[in-house]
């Protein structure tokens, strides 16, 4: 079940966008907090960094998505994630396009 949980989480779109990308692309702060809720339940580490770090079929991060669309009690949330989570190093590549695409 685990695994599943993983798979879905995880799994790009045909854009490559992630339930995460589209709940932010529609403002969804709700959507989001279920969606980190059940992440950091039930996903490692690094499993959870995957979904602050991908990038969709553009190059585009939830973060990138979330300034295009002005949504900032979304981009607040997820840089409350970012600070939470990951290192200073992957903060730098935060929305830089670097880290591997998922």
């Amino acid at each position: 079940q685990n695994n599943t949980l993983v798979q879905l989480l995880l799994a790009p779109g045909n854009k490559g966008n992630t339930a995460c990308f589209m709940a932010t692309d529609r403002g969804s702060v709700q959507v989001l907090e279920k969606l980190w809720k059940c992440a950091t339940d039930n996903l490692r580490k690094e499993e959870v960094n995957k979904l602050l770090l991908a990038t969709n079929g553009r190059g585009s991060t939830v973060i990138h998505i979330g300034a295009e669309r002005g949504e900032m009690e979304v981009l607040q949330k997820i840089w409350e994630w970012v600070k939470g989570n990951l290192t200073r190093e992957e903060m730098l590549n935060f929305g830089s396009g670097e880290p591997e695409r998922t």
